[in-house]
């Protein structure tokens, strides 16, 4: 015979069965919310990209960290001209308050596709992101003939663009969103069109979604454009952010209220990211339709829920007399 009893966390009976308590805290799930900023005021990190190179560091004390015909990591080619020459040979970078530098990189005689890829550097290294003209992975999608950085934070993690030629479900071609990780060489789908976009009925989806930013949390806010039943042109532009767990949360839409500090600021008309170098939070502007524009900040405000877990364990009960 046994009795069931209920004992303190960590306490462990070994001749029979009790009960041992444990609150276990989850992974949190990040909730946002939206501000109104000033004006913000961008950081300049020192670095210069161009067609003749790309350097980090401020004139005069600059490391070049890559130039025409230098030899590309994770390729078999060097740097130069691919083939659209008006494209030229660096391209679309972005530095970091740590010393790194995202950019879009051209190799010399390659065709359309292969000759482009995303390479991040700092004055000690350069790696190979991702390279054009290759598959990144998603069925019925075509070959990702473009790949375009769009944003990097303090960590090094980049959002880049995808632009697929045709596929089997997408004969017109389609675009998709990516984020790096810590994993090395990992990156996490962000958006791809045709995606269903959450809350808003079943069969509305994203159309397309290309500008990226990244924060030092790893959220990934984009603006994406939609269709479905209800979708027109005066609503069919929207602002979501991405959590690192790949949870969509839907900020700000054309033609609805934008809510900010709890109150509604106006009817959206217009969104933009301004400024895509600056890794310490996510900002954008809006524009209503009373012609007005002012810049707003997404404050992530991470909670966590908590379980409780029952641990069962015998214990003897003791024999009557």
């Amino acid at each position: 015979m046994f009795d069931l009893r209920v004992f303190p966390v960590g306490f462990w009976v070994g001749m029979g069965v009790g009960f041992s308590v444990a609150l276990i805290p989850l992974p949190a799930f990040a909730q946002f919310s939206i501000t109104a900023v000033p004006q913000h005021v961008y950081p300049e990190y020192p670095g210069h990209i161009g067609d003749d190179g790309v350097s980090i560091g401020p004139p005069g004390a600059s490391v070049v960290i890559a130039k025409p015909a230098d030899p590309a990591p994770g390729t078999n080619n060097v740097f130069g001209y691919g083939e659209d020459l008006d494209n030229g040979i660096f391209s679309g970078g972005y530095f970091n308050a740590a010393g790194q530098v995202v950019f879009r990189g051209f190799l010399s005689g390659e065709p359309y596709g292969p000759d482009q890829g995303i390479w991040l550097g700092s004055t000690s290294s350069l790696a190979l992101v991702v390279r054009g003209g290759t598959d990144l992975g998603l069925s019925g999608e075509g070959i990702a003939y473009q790949v375009i950085p769009w944003s990097m934070n303090a960590a090094g993690h980049v959002t880049y663009e995808g632009v697929h030629g045709a596929g089997p479900a997408h004969p017109s071609g389609s675009e998709s969103i990516w984020v790096t990780g810590p994993a090395a060489g990992a990156a996490r789908l962000v958006l791809s069109t045709d995606a269903p976009a959450p809350g808003l009925g079943p069969d509305v989806k994203f159309t397309f979604g290309n500008v990226s930013k990244i924060d030092d949390r790893d959220n990934v806010a984009f603006i994406a454009g939609l269709a479905g039943p209800g979708i027109t042109e005066a609503n069919d532009e929207s602002l979501w952010v991405s959590d690192p767990q790949g949870r969509l949360t839907l900020l700000a839409r054309e033609g609805s209220p934008l809510i900010a500090d709890g109150q509604p600021s106006g009817i959206v008309s217009v969104l933009r990211f301004d400024y895509l170098n600056d890794s310490s939070a996510l900002y954008f502007k809006a524009t209503f339709t009373d012609n007005t524009t002012a810049e707003f900040a997404v404050v992530p405000e991470p909670s966590s829920m908590t379980v409780l877990v029952l641990c069962a364990g015998l214990v003897p009960r003791p024999r009557r007399r």
